[in-house]
């Protein structure tokens, strides 16, 4: 099996980057780009000024000029792998865009900056680290309040897609990706089948490309590693003195999260963290806050929350299928030990999805296994890698679904 993911991304957010987003907060928007995607937990704090979309006059426009083709999802691409190889991936990445947006209707276009490098040449992962595919994250988050009031952090290529008159200034680009070139895949194109050393990039790409639409959570050990406690995002404002608590955020994903089999929302347990660490309250340092959260009578939905992303089966996406007129329950994986950052929360349970039409958004990915042979293996499902629950899912986190698509076998090579 082949993670998706590094198995520790070094998820936590610098304090002192931190403290300038609550001060960008009180006085407007601010935003998190994503610098470089294998540390997903990393972030860039830029302030994002409002921008009017329909002033004609406002230089900061909805769109930048790389946006301007008709196409739903736009590449913008970046390889030093050799001239065929990098049109290999090319085409992959094309591929995974029909096949996306087969299942999303994108209203307004989406922009994917994707890097195919060497991660033992040109990255400082070292080359004697276990086979490390690559990974996507959206290239920005902002802030936007939900229907249930509350502020979470969205994905740009979601809020994109609300088509809001007055919003934060967007990046350039939607989703950024990074392919790790040492791997041994397999292209569709390619004369011979796959074998038993080689991955199917364009499962990858897929994979990852819902990452970098919003499959992602928030709830994860930003103070330690390895991870020993289990929050969502805290924000800071570091004064001269010390450091002002602002608050806990979650992701857009992480307002569907519920415990199961109680159906509590995770929603719930931030609630109450925030009330009991009362944002605005002055802290020394960090230890200090963490001393703090400790002694607080709500520390035990910390370590709820630990043991619970560790135990199969007990926290699930609850998905709202308008076309059924009824929620469904998507198992995520809670199964590996210890807490694994990257792989568990924001996947689907290996185990329950397995040889089944949603097969694509587990952890790992088999060696030798093409993704037609998982397609067929799951049903033939009509839309192919982008199973019925993920659809679900995407609708339900705010996408607007395709209601008559095309069987993927107008987009896939069958053999």
């Amino acid at each position: 099996m082949l993670p998706f993911h590094i198995a520790y991304h070094g998820l936590w957010l610098i304090l002192g980057l931190l403290s300038i987003v609550v001060e960008l907060h009180a006085e407007g928007q601010f935003c998190l780009d994503q610098l470089n995607p294998l540390y997903d937990g990393v972030k860039l704090v830029k302030e994002c000024g409002m921008v009017n979309a329909n002033s004609v006059q406002n230089a900061k426009r909805l769109f930048s000029t790389s946006n301007s083709a008709s196409a739903p999802m736009v590449l913008s691409f970046y390889c030093t792998s050799h001239t065929e190889k990098c049109e290999k991936v090319k085409d992959s990445f094309n591929k995974a865009f029909e096949l996306i947006t087969n299942v999303i209707t994108l209203r307004h276009p989406l922009t994917v900056n994707a890097s195919f490098i060497s991660f033992c040449k040109e990255l400082t992962i070292g080359c004697n680290e276990f086979g490390v595919v690559g990974a996507a994250n959206p290239a920005r988050m902002l802030p936007h309040q939900g229907l249930d009031g509350k502020v979470r952090m969205y994905p740009q290529a979601l809020l994109k897609q609300k088509g809001l008159r007055i919003h934060p200034e967007y990046n350039k680009d939607d989703i950024i990706a990074l392919f790790n070139s040492d791997i041994n895949f397999w292209f569709e194109d390619d004369e011979k089948p796959i074998n038993s050393t080689q991955n199917d990039f364009l499962f990858a790409v897929i994979h990852e490309m819902m990452h970098g639409f919003g499959v992602n959570t928030d709830w994860m050990d930003h103070f330690n590693s390895p991870a020993s406690i289990l929050t969502p995002m805290p924000l800071f404002n570091q004064t001269e003195d010390g450091l002002i608590f602002s608050g806990f955020f979650e992701s857009a994903f992480d307002q569907y999260l519920i415990e199961f089999p109680s159906l509590e929302p995770l929603s719930s347990h931030t609630q109450a963290l925030n009330q009991a660490t009362k944002p605005g309250t002055f802290y020394l340092n960090e230890e200090d806050f963490l001393a703090a959260l400790t002694n607080s009578t709500v520390y035990k939905l910390v370590e709820r929350m630990k043991r619970l992303a560790v135990t199969r089966d007990s926290i699930v996406f609850l998905a709202k299928h308008k076309q059924k007129q009824k929620d469904e329950h998507i198992f995520l994986e809670t199964s590996l030990k210890p807490f694994i950052p990257g792989s568990l929360i924001t996947h689907f349970d290996y185990q329950t999805y397995t040889n089944t039409s949603d097969f694509l958004m587990r952890f790992t990915q088999m060696y030798g296994e093409s993704l037609l042979h998982d397609i067929r293996l799951g049903g033939d499902y009509l839309t192919g890698p982008i199973g019925p629950k993920l659809t679900s899912l995407l609708e339900t986190l705010g996408y607007e679904i395709n209601l008559n698509p095309r069987p993927y076998t107008d987009f896939l090579r069958i053999y």
